[in-house]
């Protein structure tokens, strides 16, 4: 269109051009005709699309010595054959210098237009939107006015966000500019699913009147944001569907659809899965959300299971506004990356704190011994333990830390049974000397102490033999009581390990593990090592369990096995989204703003509650190995 209207701008200059020398006598004329026919020449080469010797003929300094209107149209013909040339950055140039030296001309309309075109072929979007609004401002009814807001509107569907488009409202005070704007930012909103502010936009837009050029557009949006509404949902998942983890992600599929068949069979408005291979890739994670979110149906996200892909996912998730839920990740920190970030298991500073609190609390323990992997985990994990120990009033009287894979734990234990053993020896010596200062014992008196302590232990454990027994007796048969609680907060990797060598220490005292230690299949082996240990998990169910007996029926009548964790998982992650869905979450926007208000939620795994703040289940169980078997004890 501006082509055009170049062309027919240029044949009304040349026709005043030729009425002008009919009036211009003597050498002036030879002047004027030799810098007609210059720009007349630069019109030809532009209209045969010969652009270089347009501009060559354009931007000869015979033209600049012209009168007044060759002078400006030759500037802006040099501009519009730079930009047909595709040389953007010098057409910008050329097209702004035009603006300054002639501000209140007549082609300053079709000047902004072309920096707009400029701009736009430089991606320079935002740029390219404000020349476009910049005329409408200008000149509200002209042709090439609509002809800007037509690409306002519509060539920037993809290339602007929200923010860009919020900044460029700032610039304009016209209403009717705010209005396309407008109608903008609320495809933006439908597109990630926020319907609502997306309707609230529109309705001012048509309360504005229905005479203006964009009501009908905005009328559009607002009747497809009902059919949205009309229509089934589609719940996206992220999972490993080949790879050394495939059975764990079909495992985590199979308990969904499980939950999905259950919710359509009762509900009119049906929930699909579309699924995305996760490829243990984090770059595969983070293009599989991309693929997700085109689907304007798509209201939020199951997975991905591995960790390193949970955190660029975290991110892409939280930029396009939708709503995502870990299924097993207990690590801390994906659900600080944003609102639109949940995870059903609680992370382990949660479990760190329950532990601690229940041995102080409900068990009265005083004095504590630490066992920690010497990883970013076990320090985290060993320091957060003792600030909660040290608030609540105990003390941490030994420290020992060991490098993950280590096949020999001596050093750590023989450190953790000294410090019981010369805790056992203070108190001793203190009941015995209470009338002795300790502290002005020399060296040599604390050691007559210690060894007569240490002759005393071993009398009361000979008495305790038959006396007719020839067993020589030492250090380590006597028992180390004075340590109320050990935590062991160890690698699963290393469990066995620390299991196997800690009986040998004769250390009694309450064990209490981390939240890796919920393995069944170590207790069978190792159970009377770890009799009566405390720890915590966010998994455990017991036989009586009624919903994990529904469920297992149900689970074997569709699929002909026994269902495990990753199956429980994927069920109460997917009745966590139907369950907002039933109660009327149709949008990314409601689905989040739903599972704000999860409280207390019954999964078959347990309870499941999120707020705003956190976004991470709090609930964690506290159980116990007694008697051979896995109990909850709170």
């Amino acid at each position: 269109m501006l082509r055009k209207l170049i062309s027919a701008l240029c044949c009304l200059i040349i026709l005043f051009i030729i009425n002008l020398d009919k009036a211009v006598e003597g050498s002036n004329k030879d002047i004027k005709s030799f810098a007609d026919s210059l720009f007349i020449a630069g019109v030809n080469y532009y209209n045969d699309g010969k652009y270089l010797k347009a501009y060559e003929s354009f931007s000869s300094p015979a033209l600049e010595d012209a009168g007044r209107v060759l002078r400006e149209y030759s500037l802006f013909m040099q501009g519009q054959s730079l930009y047909e040339m595709g040389d953007y950055v010098n057409s910008i140039t050329i097209l702004k210098k035009f603006l300054r030296n002639y501000p209140s001309d007549g082609l300053r309309a079709g000047c902004l237009y072309l920096l707009g075109n400029n701009y736009y072929k430089m991606n320079l979007f935002g740029q390219a939107l404000g020349e476009y609004l910049t005329i409408f401002d200008v000149e509200k009814q002209s042709a090439l006015s609509m002809k800007a807001v037509t690409n306002a509107l519509n060539l920037f569907s993809e290339d602007l966000e929200i923010r860009d488009l919020e900044n460029i409202k700032i610039e304009f005070d016209d209403p009717d500019i705010h209005c396309i704007l407008d109608i903008k930012i609320a495809g933006k909103y439908i597109k990630s699913g926020e319907l609502n502010t997306a309707e609230g936009l529109l309705n001012k837009i048509l309360k504005f009147g229905k005479k203006k050029f964009y009501y009908n557009q905005a009328l559009m949006l607002w009747r497809y944001i009902n059919e949205l509404r009309e229509r089934g949902v589609v719940i996206g998942l992220i999972l490993p569907l080949e790879g050394e983890f495939t059975n764990l992600g079909k495992g985590i599929y199979e308990g969904a659809e499980l939950a999905r068949e259950e919710f359509n069979e009762k509900h009119k408005r049906k929930v699909n899965f579309l699924i995305e291979d996760s490829k243990g890739d984090p770059i595969e994670g983070v293009m599989a959300v991309k693929r997700l979110v085109e689907n304007e149906f798509m209201i939020g996200i199951l997975g991905p299971i591995y960790e390193n892909i949970c955190v660029p996912v975290s991110v892409e998730a939280n930029y396009k506004r939708v709503p995502v839920i870990f299924p097993l990740t207990s690590n801390t920190g994906f659900s600080s990356m944003g609102e639109c970030v949940f995870q059903v298991n609680a992370d382990y500073f949660t479990h760190v704190k329950s532990i601690a609190e229940y041995a102080i609390k409900e068990l009265g323990l005083k004095t504590f011994a630490i066992l920690a992997p010497i990883s970013r985990y076990g320090q985290e994990i060993d320091e957060y333990f003792k600030e909660i120990i040290d608030r609540n009033g105990g003390t941490i009287v030994s420290e020992q830390g060991y490098f993950p894979g280590a096949i020999d734990l001596a050093m750590q234990f023989e450190n953790i049974r000294n410090q019981g053993f010369e805790m056992m020896f203070l108190d001793s010596l203190q009941a015995i000397a209470d009338s002795i200062i300790i502290s002005i014992l020399d060296e040599e008196g604390i050691q007559v102490f210690q060894n007569e302590f240490f002759l005393r232990k071993k009398l009361e454990i000979s008495e305790k033999i038959d006396s007719d027994a020839k067993i020589e007796i030492d250090s380590l048969d006597i028992p180390i009581t004075s340590i109320d609680g050990l935590f062991l907060p160890v690698e699963k990797e290393d469990l066995k390990v620390v299991v196997s060598q800690f009986p040998f220490y004769n250390i009694k005292t309450q064990v209490l593990g981390g939240a890796k230690w919920y393995n069944p299949t170590l207790l069978e082996s190792n159970i009377n090592y770890i009799d009566d240990m405390v720890f915590t998990s966010d998994y455990f169910i017991e036989e009586s369990n009624i919903l994990f007996s529904e469920f297992i029926s149900k689970f074997r009548l569709k699929y002909g096995r026994t269902p495990s964790l990753p199956e429980v998982y994927g069920y109460d992650c997917a009745s966590l989204f139907l369950n907002a869905i039933e109660r009327g979450a149709s949008t990314r926007e409601d689905l989040r703003n739903e599972l704000f208000q999860i409280e207390n939620f019954q999964g078959i795994k347990g309870k499941i509650s999120f707020n705003r703040s956190s976004r991470m289940n709090k609930f964690v169980k506290i159980l116990k190995y007694y008697d051979g078997e896995i109990i909850e004890i709170q």
